[in-house]
């Protein structure tokens, strides 16, 4: 963030025009800062074990940098039922 500045506005509560932006609402202090280190403590966990893996938890691994992750396929099970007289 710039020196000086302790809040984010997002774009969806702006409008732009020219060089100029509108601000619709005010915004509280510190919205939408993430101070370094608070999402994620080295030797953590960033993601509980078993959780499936879909494209909000690959966005949580690459924003931490995480490149190898361990995964394991689901195991596929077969009941086989067999009836003797």
């Amino acid at each position: 963030m710039p020196s000086g500045a302790d809040t984010v506005v997002i774009q969806e509560k702006v409008q732009r025009q020219g060089n100029t932006v509108q601000i619709w609402a005010a915004p509280e202090p510190q919205a939408f800062v993430r101070h370094r280190a608070a999402f994620y403590r080295a030797g953590a966990s960033v993601l509980p074990q078993g959780t499936q893996l879909n494209a909000p938890e690959l966005a949580v691994l690459a924003t931490v940098q995480c490149t190898r992750v361990p995964v394991y396929r689901r195991p596929v099970v077969a009941i086989l039922s067999t009836e003797t007289n």
